[in-house]
């Protein structure tokens, strides 16, 4: 996603700097905003040595569909209509 942030902390900013555009200055913003639109597994790590622990500051992001949303939005839809068909029959059924 070309993008390698630092967080500075004194003037509750972001420094952003995009990694193939290595002769451009990095930026100072107030915040990032990402938008996952590849699925997978990215892996990404620390990229300041801070540290003797520094070579384990490693992480993994997971991008996926929010399945069990949509999921639970069906769910609900079909909860409704059978709730609808169930009443529409027992109205017609007192006529």
């Amino acid at each position: 996603y070309d993008i390698d942030a630092k967080i500075v902390p004194e003037y509750s900013k972001v420094e952003l700097r995009r990694p193939s555009r290595p002769k451009d200055q990095p930026e100072q913003v107030e915040e990032i905003t990402f938008t996952a639109d590849k699925e997978g597994k990215f892996r990404y790590r620390c990229s300041i040595t801070c540290g003797s622990m520094h070579p384990f500051m490693l992480g993994e992001m997971i991008v996926s569909p929010n399945r069990p949303f949509w999921t639970g939005v069906g769910l609900a839809i079909g909860l409704i209509i059978a709730l609808f068909v169930m009443l529409g029959i027992k109205n017609t059924s007192k006529n």
